[in-house]
């Protein structure tokens, strides 16, 4: 299976991006998400920033930075993701870990 590069992830134009890369349609995107991995392709990828932040985070990377470097334009609503899926904010997880 083709993979979509890492760099990808970050940026408002990933989901348009995708249909490019793997040559399909939004519809078939769709679908495939919602088949294979229960979730539609937004959720995947915000997962997938949020895990990618949670590393970042453990490096020492302060929050906003962070936020950015994920592909979030807006820190706060980052946050409240980050939360939403961990429980606890992303400046108290960075104090655990580092």
């Amino acid at each position: 299976m083709t993979t979509l590069p890492a760099v990808a992830l970050r940026g408002t134009a990933v989901l348009p991006g995708m249909i490019v890369h793997f040559d399909i349609s939004r519809s078939s995107l769709w679908r495939l998400f919602k088949t294979e991995l229960h979730t539609t392709p937004y959720e995947y990828l915000q997962r997938v920033r949020l895990k990618n932040a949670k590393l970042i985070l453990e490096q020492g990377s302060d929050v906003t930075s962070t936020s950015t470097q994920c592909g979030f334009s807006d820190c706060s609503h980052f946050i409240k993701k980050f939360k939403e899926m961990y429980g606890i904010t992303p400046l108290k997880y960075k104090k655990q870990v580092y």
